[in-house]
């Protein structure tokens, strides 16, 4: 039962998925991107500086022990959020980019001083903002499953 509801989750459209909470703000639609978020692909900015030693030009995926400086960082309702991207393709990446699956972001943001948060972006103009402790929690969610 739960395979075959993890299975349905991890093929909603996550676009789609931070449009209904920017809009709707539904509990149901928060805990289906809680779950979608482990084992997902985001996409974030960073200082062409700080990646010596990283593959350049091909597709690397970062990991939260990565040492690599992060820019753009986001200032929403007086939060310094460390903003993440569902598209390699959005505008706002601008030149510098890496991927890092949605659950190591979390763990970075952790490690990170000065960030109060995620901004989970869509490719349009919607939102989802996950403070610190809604980062442990949903932490706390993935490490719980089998």
């Amino acid at each position: 039962m739960f395979e075959k509801l993890f299975r349905r989750i991890k093929s909603v459209d996550i676009d789609r998925l931070i449009f209904d909470i920017a809009e709707y703000k539904r509990t149901a639609d928060y805990e289906a991107f809680y779950t979608l978020i482990g084992g997902r692909v985001f996409f974030l900015r960073v200082d062409p500086a700080s990646t010596k030693g990283i593959p350049q030009g091909v597709h690397y995926r970062i990991q939260s022990a990565d040492s690599v400086r992060l820019t753009g960082l986001a200032n929403i309702q007086g939060l310094t959020l460390l903003p993440l991207f569902t598209s390699s393709d959005d505008k706002r990446l601008q030149d510098s980019h890496a991927e890092i699956e949605g659950l190591e972001a979390l763990r970075m943001a952790l490690k990170t001083t000065g960030i109060d948060g995620v901004l989970f972006q869509n490719k349009e103009q919607s939102w989802v903002a996950l403070k610190l402790d809604q980062v442990q929690h949903v932490l706390a969610l993935h490490e719980d499953q089998p």
